[in-house]
């Protein structure tokens, strides 16, 4: 395993369309690192420079303390796992295991020990004879993982290679990639547009849009402090609502409010020093609400609340998502303690969220600290 650093990297085409732009980021040795962001954000062709599959326009990647801007594909001491399982149709589970190491001369005692291993890790010791046809989708992109782990790369790249498995063979396979980093304890970069796989794999997420970094760290961290209005946005299921809202500072009072959401706090609130701060240079900012913040106000609650019409019951046990609409705002909520038949499409409710749950954005989409 070894350490994976980009410094300044920028892909650059011939048309002068920018693919990746400034892109620094340290991956430590045994590292799992998830790239994550919409098609087209830059994360495939990223990786792909790891690997020598794209040349890199401007700045440098190092493997190691290697730097590998001109080292060639196959002197990288990486393996790539692809979205579509590249097995060989006419060779057996055994010969598309080792395939990579009698390329490489490798002594035939050795060929043997690797593959045996690799099958055992990934429980296909019953399927070597089979040809590729003879296996199941979940089966063959074991194999596929099978023909990497052979190699005992350096580092491990995934160019989103769950995305041809059902639902339940995902599942089943993202366990299987868990477990076999924590095995390996290999450097892993795992390029996907599934937020769920992003937020449940990695050690640490890299969130991309536009070929720039948006936020780096930790899934949870990520999820609870989302750096801008795009990170926001893009992480987490629903996506977050977003308000947008004028403050006024009136005395010892600030009060955020547009047509249908209003709220007031006292100048001593945590909140305040952030927000003042942005009032100095324009009173219009965003307020973002995560589905599961929002609250049904029941009766007797003195909660400012916005007043919504239920337009769509989403249940999805055991939760349920209430689409709602307030003026011209759209917005979902999720609830674990909303039985369906309790509310229905067309009803009116009070919804409303404790203020340390709202996320504040300035007019330039940065987060409020």
């Amino acid at each position: 395993m070894a350490a994976v650093k980009f410094d300044q990297v920028y892909k650059i085409y011939p048309n002068g369309y920018v693919g990746v732009e400034d892109f620094n980021l340290d991956i430590a040795s045994g590292e799992f690192v998830i790239f994550v962001g919409p098609s087209g954000c830059g994360k495939s062709t990223t990786m792909r420079m790891v690997a020598g599959l794209e040349s890199i326009s401007r700045g440098s990647i190092s493997i190691g303390d290697r730097i590998v801007n001109e080292v060639n594909p196959r002197d990288r001491d990486i393996a790539m796992v692809f979205q579509d399982y590249a097995l060989y149709p006419h060779m057996s589970v055994r010969e598309n295991l080792s395939l990579g190491l009698r390329l490489r001369k490798t002594p035939g005692a050795e060929i043997e020990a690797r593959t045996q291993a690799a099958a055992k890790v990934l429980g296909l010791e019953q399927y070597m004879d089979r040809k590729p046809r003879e296996l199941s989708g979940g089966q063959r992109q074991r194999v596929a993982l099978g023909r990497a782990i052979v190699r005992r790369p350096k580092v491990f790249l995934f160019d989103e290679p769950l995305s041809n498995l059902d639902p339940k063979l995902r599942t089943g396979m993202r366990v299987e990639i868990k477990r076999l980093h924590r095995q390996l304890a290999s450097t892993m970069i795992y390029v996907t547009h599934d937020q769920l796989e992003a937020m449940t794999l990695g050690d640490r997420i890299v969130v991309i849009n536009q070929g720039k970094i948006q936020q780096v760290g930790k899934p949870i961290d990520v999820y609870n402090k989302p750096q801008n209005l795009f990170t926001a946005g893009f992480i987490g299921s629903p996506p977050m609502n977003f308000f947008e809202l004028t403050l006024y500072h009136e005395g010892e009072q600030l009060l955020l409010k547009n047509d249908v959401f209003s709220l007031s706090l006292s100048a001593s609130h945590a909140l305040a020093a952030p927000l003042l701060k942005s009032f100095a240079g324009a009173p219009k900012l965003t307020a973002g609400i995560r589905a599961e913040h929002l609250k049904i106000a029941r009766a007797g609650t003195t909660k400012p609340s916005i007043h919504a019409l239920v337009e769509v019951v989403e249940p999805a046990a055991p939760e349920v998502f209430l689409y709602l609409k307030s003026g011209n705002a759209s917005f979902v909520m999720r609830d674990d303690t909303v039985l369906e038949p309790l509310v229905q499409a067309g009803e009116t409710l009070g919804v409303y969220a404790e203020p340390e749950n709202i996320h504040f954005f300035d007019g330039n989409g940065v987060r409020l600290a």
